[in-house]
């Protein structure tokens, strides 16, 4: 009997960064600026977002936002959260003024347990 190779094929583990990966990145992006954290949650896998607010001016902010890839059961008791997900590990950048969003985009993403700078 011949085996099916397609069924011996196990599918990769899923790279998680570590809390202190994260912290350097969001860090090297801030660049030595005062930030203050406005979430930072973890599930059963580890650290699934962690936010940070940058001042930048007379009322306008940037703020850094880690999601891991993936749905995250971060809700309280137990509740799924299903507003949490994100198709990549990334790191995303949102401009404030007065609080409301007025720009951002991607600044890195974690593609094969590597982080790539998005331009």
């Amino acid at each position: 009997m011949t085996e099916n190779p397609e069924n011996n094929h196990e599918k990769p583990k899923e790279y998680i960064p570590s809390p202190e990966e994260v912290k350097n990145l969001l860090e090297r992006f801030i660049e030595g600026k005062e930030y203050e954290v406005l979430t930072k949650r973890e599930d059963k896998k580890g650290l699934c977002l962690w936010e940070v607010k940058v001042p930048t001016g007379e009322g306008e902010h940037t703020e850094y936002a880690y999601i891991r890839k993936g749905r995250h059961d971060v809700g309280q008791q137990g509740e799924y959260d299903v507003g949490e997900q994100s198709m990549f590990s990334a790191i995303n950048m949102t401009f404030f003024q007065n609080d409301i969003p007025v720009g951002g985009w991607s600044v890195a993403k974690c593609i094969d347990g590597k982080w790539k700078e998005t331009p």
